[in-house]
């Protein structure tokens, strides 16, 4: 199995209709999809250059689609899209009962 895995930023606009507002919230966002076959997981990859934050011009889409065709990557800024193999998880053992909770 394969993941296409997203790297963004996603701003909150609490005030969209108010142009003099200033009031941005952000933060970064990673996502996953999994995918049965490499091929299938490309052309998602593919299909994720078309957002803004990673959309430039025809050349650099024609170096992108390379990238991640090539090398599984593809960055721009600090946006980017990675194809990944799936591995198994690994066992893992929890000590105590509260060990397990995240805060």
């Amino acid at each position: 199995m394969y993941a296409v895995v997203r790297h963004t930023y996603e701003l909150d606009l609490p005030e969209p209709f108010v142009k003099s507002s200033q009031k941005s919230i952000g933060r970064w966002v990673h996502k996953v999809w999994v995918h049965d076959s490499e091929l299938d997981a490309i052309a998602h990859a593919i299909k994720l250059l078309d957002e803004p934050l990673l959309k430039h011009d025809e050349w650099a889409m024609d170096i992108a689609i390379e990238q991640l065709k090539n090398n599984r990557f593809y960055q721009l800024g600090k946006e980017s899209v990675a194809i990944a193999e799936v591995e198994p998880s690994p066992d893992i053992v929890y000590l105590h009962d509260d060990d397990n909770k995240i805060n």
